[in-house]
């Protein structure tokens, strides 16, 4: 009876802790060079999302609007992470500004729609 009840008791934690990321997605995004990365175009509302770059660079990051005019930008620090709120309406864009290519983990925790890579914009000077 104790060999049931403990192993009811070891099944139950175990499933458990595999239900705890439902929900997360996880992506690893390698950008070409002289390249960007857009997330969430097509995503209606707000969502957070945690970026880990695992690059020997800074990453530059930006969020845009629906018109493709930035709302804000900042520089991943090579071996950073930062988590942040992308605005309803807005989408987040990765740049690659160098020669190789550069990789970053993105950690979501509800599914964001629209991916897509695009070359930079004439004003970003590939590196």
């Amino acid at each position: 009876m104790k060999k049931s009840v403990f192993t009811f008791t070891l099944l139950g934690i175990l499933s458990s802790c595999a239900f705890l990321n439902l929900g997360v997605f996880r992506s690893g995004v390698q950008i070409p060079p002289g390249e960007e990365f857009l997330l969430g175009e097509g995503t209606k509302g707000a969502f957070d999302l945690e970026l880990e770059n695992t690059c020997y660079c800074d990453i530059p990051v930006e969020t845009r609007n629906a018109k493709g005019e930035r709302t804000s930008s900042f520089g991943l620090a090579q071996r950073g992470t930062v988590k942040l709120t992308v605005r309803a309406g807005d989408h987040a864009v990765l740049q690659n500004p160098y020669k190789n290519t550069v990789a970053v983990n993105a950690t979501m925790k509800e599914q964001v729609y629209g991916m897509r890579y695009q070359a930079l914009s004439d004003s970003v000077q590939v590196e």
